[in-house]
């Protein structure tokens, strides 16, 4: 085998690893995303407690997406139920 032809051959089996790893990397996020989806279902307080809060409905819609991204309420939702 010439060593242009090694090349190549090594250069499809790259191709190839970065097509596995990109797999890998997406099945990840989802098994992420499902596991957080999981905890929320598990947790009726800090979504429930939204609904009671003095918050505009845009506000409480922000709180919720922050909630789901980040796994805590926002400040804003904090200190509005100080007041």
């Amino acid at each position: 085998m010439s060593a242009f032809e090694k090349y190549m051959t090594r250069k499809v089996e790259t191709r190839a690893a970065c097509e596995r790893y990109n797999g890998a990397s997406i099945a990840l996020d989802n098994a992420r995303i499902h596991e957080r989806l999981a905890e929320m279902l598990s947790q009726h307080e800090p979504l429930c407690a939204l609904k009671d809060a003095k918050l505009t409905e845009r506000s409480k819609l922000y709180a919720a997406a922050y909630y789901v991204v980040h796994g805590r309420m926002p400040s804003i939702v904090a200190t509005k139920k100080m007041e």
